[in-house]
């Protein structure tokens, strides 16, 4: 496979990406042990050899790249090493000819066991993620003819412990000896005063920031576990959120007090913002009047006076084990302490809170949120709509994963509750939600296995999908007035759930609501719904009873799936349509009446309705039934049906299990249909059993049968007249 391209240095960027893609998997050719592909260099006009992916990435552990290869009997020069070359293998050293120009996306991502990489002096651009994951990879040395370095080119190369840049490099440096690499013309954007300004764009354990560092940029030191502490020079302007994510060992934080920017007062272990700004969870930022903590350890003390918790603040820091968050604090940044799994005992939070400000900490025990009046949080409401108004809320899994959290108090600030924001809290016995609360969002309380009692207020519209669902500790459920819909999977799974109570003001009830709902034995539908969708009361399996509202026009697929305890079924006259296997294993299903409007039966509906006694059908004209969609129903269930439909529904294909009868015989024992119950009656059964010829009144009894008892059944009317 042949590819071109050209070597003007500000075409690099594009080039990467075209001809990376390119060479994901394709190859030309194998030589020692090594895959490569052909590519055109227009620059020279000559063809060369790039390093690429073959069919079998476990290469040997130690790795030599030639200066050139042969193929078919030409010699090519090395000049790449293309797109996931060598990534996932279990190389432990490779080395570089002088000849490698460029380095792509992935060409080493996940090379754990790789120790050391020396990039030679040609080499003048690294890709994306190029050495992503290489967690074993203690030393890095970077040539003098590096000038692209894309962003997390060494992205999880957490075992860093030297870096070293060629002194001769005219766009990269690492000064001082700093072990980390200066971009020595870093562009920053949004922020025209760090134009082209000394930012660190790579650090490691034992990296030490020199005082000419401007700018400290995103994940520069991400997943540096072994980095215990951490002095911020005075001529650092700029300190990205992320840019010491995962930093878990820090134990000294300390900013140079002639800092215009940051300090740590109070020797607070912390990077303190001077002048903060506030997220409010979408697009927008708004100043506090007031400081912000950017950065923390497990040996923080939060200062007073501080307005915002930056996200990613404390985030993964394994060792905090107690924290006073001061009532000054308006908000607290997405996944702040997200990870502290030794966090423990209560906080009390007067602020608002970005997602998962607090997941995955999993010995806190108790919180009191109350939100804040002044400062909230934005969230889209669904459809592209967002609310305007400067709502409070705990947004989306604020407090997923907090195993041990038991106490859970929310306050009137508080508008609205995020998706996934309390859920797997497996040990929260009870929920009452304030007024003020009018939005719940998916997941919101999803696997909280101990939740046994929920009050829901009357400012809930919408109990939206996958809620509750698992909530395997709930018994019953008050569904307030005020709730419209109840979407898909609300309460799938809740297997104690035995009784629900639902509005009359219900519109829509989703998929799967209260499938798996093994418990439930009571529940009235309102005459407001028009469809009881697919799954809805799938495997409910002790429901003993249901009344199908009048307005409901439609039954979905496996609506009723394995409700073994129904006993009986009628479905309005609105009902058009019934779905595949919609009662399929109801087996203690006695009796089942269609509507007049019913045209069409799925294959399976009724399935395995061993116990059916009885069926009728208000429909003149027989609704269309598949091939198994009365399998296993007894042969010879009564069918009542129109008078003047019969013949319709003996000839009607896929309802031959079925003894039709016309429900005008409503005088039982009249079999010659004169009005009257008398031995003429008796004669017609007994010549029917004699002839093997039987009319739809003879099975007197209803048992599916012809028999003398049928003529008993007739002498007691008689006698009892």
């Amino acid at each position: 496979m042949k590819l071109s391209f050209t070597f003007p240095r500000l075409a690099l960027l594009v080039l990467t990406l075209l001809l990376a893609a390119s060479s994901a998997t394709a190859y030309d050719f194998w030589f020692d042990g090594i895959y490569y592909s052909l590519i055109w260099n227009d620059y020279n006009g000559e063809e060369e050899a790039m390093v690429t992916c073959g069919t079998n990435p476990y290469y040997d552990e130690n790795i030599v790249i030639p200066t050139s290869v042969i193929y078919d009997g030409s010699t090519y020069k090395v000049t790449c090493i293309g797109e996931r070359a060598f990534s996932g293998s279990r190389i432990k050293t490779i080395s570089l000819p002088n000849t490698i120009e460029r380095i792509y996306s992935e060409a080493f991502n996940n090379c754990s066991q790789l120790t050391y990489i020396d990039i030679p002096d040609s080499v003048e651009l690294i890709g994306e993620r190029a050495f992503n994951g290489c967690s074993g990879l203690q030393s890095l040395t970077v040539g003098s003819g590096l000038r692209d370095l894309y962003e997390d080119a060494f992205l999880g190369c957490t075992g860093l412990t030297s870096i070293v840049v060629d002194s001769e490099n005219e766009y990269y440096d690492s000064r001082d000896n700093c072990n980390a690499i200066i971009d020595k013309d870093y562009e920053y954007y949004d922020h025209p005063y760090w134009y082209n300004s000394d930012f660190l764009i790579l650090g490691c354990q034992a990296t030490v920031i020199p005082n000419t560092v401007v700018g400290i940029d995103h994940k520069a030191f991400y997943g540096c576990s072994g980095l215990t502490s951490l002095h911020i020079p005075a001529s650092v302007h700029y300190i990205a959120d992320d840019a010491f994510l995962g930093c878990s060992g820090l134990t000294s934080i300390d900013v140079d007090s002639e800092n215009e920017y940051y300090d740590s007062r109070d020797n607070c272990n912390a990077i303190i913002v001077k002048y903060a700004l506030y997220s409010n969870g979408l697009y927008s930022y708004e100043s506090v009047d007031g400081p912000g903590l950017l950065l923390g350890c497990k040996n923080t003390v939060i200062p007073d006076m501080i307005k915002v918790i930056y996200s990613n603040a404390f985030f993964g820091c394994e060792g905090l084990t107690t924290i006073n968050i001061p009532e000054t604090v308006v908000a607290i940044g997405h996944s702040a302490f997200e990870g502290c799994s030794k966090l423990t005992g209560h906080l009390t939070l007067k602020c608002s809170l970005n997602s998962r400000a607090f997941a995955g900490c999993s010995e806190l025990t108790s919180v009191d949120v109350q939100g804040n009046k002044d400062y909230g949080l934005e969230f889209e409401a669904g459809e592209g709509r967002y609310i305007e108004e400067w709502a409070r809320g705990i947004s989306d899994g604020v407090f997923a994963g907090c195993k041990k959290l038991s106490s859970v108090v929310i306050g009137q600030e508080v508008n609205w509750i995020g998706d996934s924001a309390f859920a797997r809290c497996s040990k929260i016995p009870s929920i009452d939600l304030p007024n003020s609360v009018y939005h719940l969002g998916k997941y919101a309380f999803a696997v909280c296995f101990g939740l046994k009692s929920l009050h829901l207020p009357d400012s809930i519209t919408c109990i939206d999908d996958y809620t509750f669902y698992c909530c395997t500790g709930l018994t019953s459920v008050q569904v307030p007035d005020s709730v419209k819909s109840i979407n898909e999977v609300a309460f799938y799974g809740c297997t104690k759930l035995q009784s629900i109570t639902i509005p009359n003001t219900l519109r829509y009830l989703g998929k799967s609501a209260f499938a798996n709902c093994q418990a439930l034995t009571n529940i009235t539908l309102p005459n407001t719904l028009t469809c009881i969708d697919d799954y809805v009361f799938y495997y409910c399996r002790v429901l003993p009873s249901i009344t199908i509202p009048k307005s409901v026009t439609y039954i979905g697929k496996e609506a009723f799936y394995t409700c073994k305890a129904l006993k009986e079924v009628v479905i309005p006259d609105r009902v058009t349509y019934i779905g595949d296997k919609a009662f399929e294993k109801c087996t203690a299903l006695e009796n089942i009446t269609f509507g007049s409007s019913l045209s069409v039966i799925k294959d399976r509906a009724f399935l395995g309705c061993t116990g059916l006694k009885t069926a009728t059908s208000l429909a003149i004209t027989p609704p269309s039934a598949e091939s198994k969609t009365f399998n296993g129903v007894p042969v010879g269930t009564p069918l009542y049906v129109p008078k003047g439909s019969e013949e319709a529904y003996q000839t009607a294909k896929n309802w031959e299990v079925f003894f039709i009868k016309s429900m005008d015989n409503t005088l039982t024992g009249d079999v010659n249909d004169d009005g009257e119950v008398t031995i003429a009656d008796i004669n017609i059964i007994i010549d029917a059993i004699l002839s093997g010829t039987f009319n739809n009144g003879c099975d007197v009894n209803d048992d599916g049968e012809v028999t003398i008892a049928d003529i008993n059944t007739i002498i007691n009317i008689i006698l009892n007249a």
